[in-house]
């Protein structure tokens, strides 16, 4: 019985130690999913997943309305996010790239994938600490859901 009793207590106490952070670097998820529900009643939200490591929280979420997909990329750093550089980009250097001035600090909007059938375009952006990645159908789709994620983020 104290066995049991000592194995539940550590259970417990591991339970809790791996939850509280989590709890923590879920401020900025929540405020988005509540954001984008209040802006966008047409999206439903379909798919979020968490995942934390030593050196940042990273939060996927998928938005739907009919036919339609949206990936939200939220990547949450201990310190600020630097400029991005021409490297910053090397794996799309097929894509056209376009700086957006109005969302967070430094945005562009990336062209259509060149090897997918349907067009797929993203707003990468940073903010702070903050990074994110919005995918879609459409560059107003992506400019759109962008806008709203960075009036969610806090100032930098």
């Amino acid at each position: 019985m104290t066995r049991l009793r000592t194995l539940c207590s550590i259970s417990m106490l591991l339970v809790f130690t791996w939850l509280t952070p989590a709890q923590v670097s879920l401020s900025i998820p929540n405020a988005l999913e509540r954001t984008i529900k209040r802006k966008e009643p047409s999206w439903s939200l379909i798919f979020v997943s968490v995942r934390k490591t030593k050196e940042e929280d990273n939060t996927d979420f998928v938005w739907a309305s009919g036919a339609q997909r949206i990936t939200i990329r939220v990547n949450e750093y201990a310190a600020a996010v630097p400029r991005f550089t021409s490297t910053s980009f090397a794996t799309e250097a097929a894509r056209a790239r376009t700086l957006l001035k109005d969302i967070g600090d430094e945005a562009y909007l990336l062209g259509p994938h060149a090897y997918t059938a349907a067009p797929v375009f993203d707003v990468v952006f940073r903010k702070g600490k903050v990074m994110i990645s919005v995918e879609a159908g459409s560059a107003e789709n992506a400019q759109r859901f962008a806008k709203d994620v960075a009036q969610v983020l806090p100032a930098t």
